[in-house]
């Protein structure tokens, strides 16, 4: 008589739902990275502004060039806020996978584990009931031979 799990399907949708979380955990970590970088590069790209709008300045440079610099270093500072707005609500939703894959990872772990304490007490019981076969065998034999 073989063992067969009763939670088996359960277990299969939960590792499905597990590997699932975990690919749109690893997909919303690309994105985040990605907006991250963007990021990084418009700091830089103000920055390098900046530094030109500073040395304009310092040459007296013509009014035009020094508040177009300053109409850009404007505009980056928005990119800027709106970049680190973006940024903020994929950590969030990052944050969120990661709880639902710990949540996923948890459930699949339980299910295991009562998975286990079933398998050893079938097996338990299966030897139970052959070590009282054997009993029973051998007292008739013993019986039969008195």
């Amino acid at each position: 008589m073989a063992y067969q799990s009763r939670l088996a399907v359960v277990l299969n949708a939960r590792s499905t739902k597990q590997e699932a979380i975990q690919r749109e955990l690893a997909l919303q970590k690309g994105h985040l990275l990605e907006a991250e970088n963007v990021l990084k590069k418009l700091r830089d790209d103000t920055e390098s502004a900046m530094d030109a709008l500073s040395k304009h300045q310092e040459g007296s440079g013509k009014s035009s060039e020094i508040s177009l610099y300053y109409a850009f270093v404007q505009s980056q500072a928005r990119k800027i806020q709106e970049q680190e707005a973006v940024i903020a609500k994929l950590e969030d939703l990052y944050e969120t996978k990661r709880r639902a894959l710990e949540i996923a990872t948890q459930e699949k772990v339980m299910l295991e584990k009562i998975e286990e304490k079933r398998k050893t007490a079938y097996f338990e019981k299966l030897k139970k009931k052959e070590s009282d076969l054997l009993d029973e065998v051998a007292g008739q034999m013993k019986w039969r031979m008195s």
